[in-house]
């Protein structure tokens, strides 16, 4: 356990073919896949979440919009 800040900065998932050079298509989460975790790691602990490799602005958005929802939710309680 720490008292530092926890980072969530996962990549999508897809497959990278190192033999080929290529990503392998279909082989990560959705958009929709990845910001339906984001609720769950800051239940956890995480206090930053964001996207890295072969996220979208999409991706971004939705984390944005999940945030957002969460954020004005904990401030009614």
């Amino acid at each position: 356990v720490t008292a530092k800040p926890i980072l969530i900065y996962p990549n999508s998932g897809e497959f990278y073919d190192a033999d080929r050079k290529e990503w392998v298509q279909n082989t990560g989460v959705s958009d929709e896949d990845f910001v339906s975790y984001v609720s769950k790691w800051c239940e956890v602990g995480a206090s930053l979440v964001g996207g890295c490799c072969r996220t979208t602005p999409n991706t971004i958005k939705g984390i944005y919009r999940t945030l957002s929802n969460r954020s004005s939710v904990l401030s009614l309680r």
